[in-house]
């Protein structure tokens, strides 16, 4: 499966990046959060950036956060999955 790792309208001062949303279930809401640093992925502001995406979808609860960051190369972003549900 081939990823996309350059997100369109992405400003220089942006830190992160929504790479995708999946929803597994009718409950569950699958947030990819990327970055270029793998430690912003580790700081409070990621999981703010991921909820605001999260409700506007109307996904409220925060379920589970990835303990794992994906890190694909230098030139790729560094990645991390946050759940919600309804």
């Amino acid at each position: 499966m081939k990823k996309n790792h350059k997100p369109t309208g992405r400003q220089f001062w942006e830190s992160y990046v929504e790479l995708h949303c999946h929803q597994p279930s009718s409950t569950i809401l699958e947030v990819n959060v990327g970055a270029d640093d793998p430690t912003l992925l580790q700081l409070p502001e990621a999981l703010t950036f991921a909820s605001k995406i999260a409700k506007k979808k109307k996904f409220n609860t925060l379920v589970e956060i990835e303990n794992d960051i994906r890190l694909y190369g230098q030139n790729h972003l560094a990645e991390r999955k946050y759940f919600f549900k309804k």
